[in-house]
């Protein structure tokens, strides 16, 4: 059996390409609008609480690209379960728009640590 190793990924028609160990198109592990750690993301926009607007370094193909992320309880949550949505109508090539509220849907869009993955083609 042979071994293939790279550097880089780059699938035909792509511009940009991907390190072997971040496969993902663009993913981030955010505190509100701080960014601990991330691949191909430029910024954060705090558009308010809970309310964040993530810009990709890199331009994905078209606005059809898929959205995974979860969030983290905090530390006064006790068992408030909270989730993190994805606004569609507000989905770019550039920037897509998520929301951290209670999964119990009761809104309450609030501040803290949220993981986003997003996979698809870079322009």
């Amino acid at each position: 059996m042979s071994t293939l190793k790279v550097t880089n990924i780059q699938a035909t028609g792509e511009t940009a390409s991907r390190a072997v160990s971040g496969v993902a198109a663009a993913w981030v592990n955010a505190n509100s609008d701080t960014v601990n750690e991330s691949f191909n993301i430029a910024s954060i926009t705090d558009n308010g609480t809970g309310d964040f607007s993530p810009t990709f370094t890199n331009a994905m193909s078209n606005s059809n690209y898929v959205h995974l992320g979860t969030c983290k309880h905090g530390a006064t949550d006790n068992n408030d379960m909270r989730v993190l949505t994805v606004q569609d109508r507000n989905v770019t090539t550039t920037v897509c728009r998520i929301r951290r509220t209670f999964a119990n849907g009761a809104g309450n869009e609030n501040d803290g640590i949220f993981v986003l993955g997003i996979q698809g083609d870079l322009a």
